[in-house]
């Protein structure tokens, strides 16, 4: 069976999915009766993802009629000329396309580490050499949830879980030829490609009503001063113990779960950029991509800030981590404001060159999720952004004392 949407490249069969429901179902035998998919919106997705779209269907299990619906991520290799260069193309790339289907096919993301569990997987295919679909448990609309502040901090204990497994972390031969290193300096690296130094010195762009509505005067001065510390914070961060990590660990990625007896866990997929970083870096990302993101309240963003802290290094500790809580400190500050505050900058560019088209900007769609005036949702994210430019300063201040 196919939809009216699909597409000669895009054919899935009852002989192909057969099997996939039978995982789904835990049934060798279940037959599968009916089937159609939907495509799912990819607002803000990363680029090598060509489509997500969720089947769903009845099958015949033990004489029984049972519903059943799993995921279809497809990725795809992007001919960006010059500008795939560090950026999609080699496996050591930042955000090579092929990275998040290698991991489900290495088993390294089998199972769960302590209250964080990897999305099942239950195949990997090549339609082509520069496809890969990836077939995954469908996890519900949870992502569209509005979580509470204590979910969040309990988010950050499931990575400080994970994070403090996987302490030391050595990689396989293989696995050392695709999984993400140094991912914070090569994605500055792209940026810059793309134009940030520019940005950041341009006053025209500064000086407009827009920027001046998010930013308070001299934030200009302060992505400059974070700049020129790059090199140094990335630098140290390698110096750090690593570990192994999902380094894209925001709310957009993470599902609320219960486990098989009763106890909550935190399903993450897109795994994309899965690598050794420093202890921290996941607590970073997960912090700057809340607040960059709009997932915490502007009035409960600083204390959320503490106390996912706090949470992450108690489960450090009760996974037998024993280091330097500065350390974590630093990793976390620098993560969250070099992943975020500059791109944020370039986003907030963006926006302004998208308004001036007469388009919508990703901004527009920010009020709109929110329920709030474009002027408003510029204000409450220029906010967030300024905490992440203070995050910045402690990193900086904390790279002193180690």
């Amino acid at each position: 069976m196919t939809t009216p949407e699909a597409r000669q490249d895009f054919v899935v069969t009852s002989q192909v999915l057969a099997p996939l429901v039978r995982q789904v179902l835990a049934d060798a035998h279940a037959e599968l009766l009916d089937w159609s998919y939907t495509r799912l919106p990819l607002y803000g997705v990363n680029p090598v993802t060509n489509g997500i779209f969720r089947f769903a269907g009845k099958a015949r299990s033990n004489g029984v009629l049972k519903p059943w619906s799993l995921i279809l991520k497809q990725i795809h290799w992007l001919d960006l000329g010059g500008n795939g260069r560090g950026y999609v193309d080699a496996p050591s790339d930042w955000n090579y396309w092929k990275r998040e289907a290698l991991a489900f096919q290495s088993g390294l993301l089998d199972g769960s580490y302590g209250g964080l569990v990897p999305a099942k997987c239950y195949a990997v295919t090549e339609p082509a050499p520069t496809a890969v679909w990836i077939w995954l448990q469908d996890l519900g609309d949870d992502s569209q949830q509005t979580w509470t502040v204590e979910r969040h901090l309990l988010a950050a204990r499931h990575f400080g879980e994970f994070n403090g497994t996987h302490t030391g972390y050595k990689p396989s031969p293989d696995e050392a030829r695709w999984l993400s290193t140094q991912h914070l300096r090569k994605w500055l690296a792209s940026l810059n490609d793309w134009g940030m130094n520019s940005t950041a010195s341009d006053a025209s762009f500064w000086s407009t009503r827009f920027v001046q509505t998010a930013f308070p005067p001299g934030t200009d001065a302060r992505l400059r001063h974070l700049l020129k510390h790059a090199d140094t914070l990335c630098d140290l961060l390698a110096q750090q113990t690593q570990t192994l990590s999902h380094q894209d660990s925001h709310r957009a990625n993470l599902f609320a779960a219960v486990g098989a007896l009763g106890a909550a866990k935190t399903t993450a997929i897109d795994w994309s950029f899965l690598g050794l970083a420093a202890i921290g870096e996941d607590l970073g990302t997960q912090v700057g991509g809340n607040l960059f993101k709009q997932y915490v309240a502007r009035n409960e963003a600083k204390d959320y800030c503490a106390a996912a802290t706090n949470s992450y290094l108690d489960a450090l500790r009760q996974a037998g981590w024993r280091g330097n809580a500065d350390g974590v400190r630093f990793a976390y500050a620098a993560a969250a404001c070099l992943r975020y505050a500059p791109f944020g900058v370039m986003w907030l560019q963006g926006c302004l060159q998208a308004n001036e088209r007469g388009e919508i900007s990703g901004l527009d769609n920010l009020a709109q999720v929110n329920g709030l005036s474009t002027v408003d949702a510029l204000q409450r994210w220029g906010a967030a952004m300024n905490l992440l430019f203070d995050l910045g300063d402690e990193a900086i201040r904390l790279a002193g004392r180690l």
